[in-house]
């Protein structure tokens, strides 16, 4: 595994997590993006990577709540962690929930690009608009 050479490289673990969930072998990059989620928890991308991962094991939905809400709870407040609660909350079919989390983090000022275009794109699948 890549991360036996350098556990905080983050790149290589987004990279062994990707492979290894194009391979269809969802347990090993789950541990892998859960790492990876860890090593960079700033990163959008990483917690989006992860709930997918969650949702192709078969992650029941108190599950797939429990890991945004660990996440929101280790920022809160911040913008990028409410929108990984939007994701969840679309995932486990709470479209009501999902788009109220969405609109607390469209609020948010001082976003990245990143962050805008997964939020535009949460809103148009909940149909809301920004």
């Amino acid at each position: 595994k890549m991360r036996d050479r350098d556990p905080g490289d983050v790149d290589a673990l987004r990279a062994e997590a990707i492979t290894l969930a194009r391979l269809q072998r969802y347990a090993d990059p789950l541990d892998s993006a859960r790492t990876l989620a860890d090593a960079a928890p700033a990163d959008l991308q990483n917690h989006l990577l992860t709930l997918s991962l969650l949702q192709r094991t078969g992650a029941d939905d108190a599950t797939v709540l429990a890991y945004a809400d660990e996440r929101l709870a280790a920022a809160p407040g911040d913008p990028r962690m409410e929108a990984v609660r939007a994701v969840a909350l679309e995932m486990t079919g709470d479209r009501d929930g999902a788009a109220a989390a969405a609109e607390r983090a469209a609020e948010s000022p001082g976003t990245d690009a990143e962050f805008i275009v997964v939020l535009e794109k949460l809103l148009d699948r909940l149909d809301r608009a920004a």
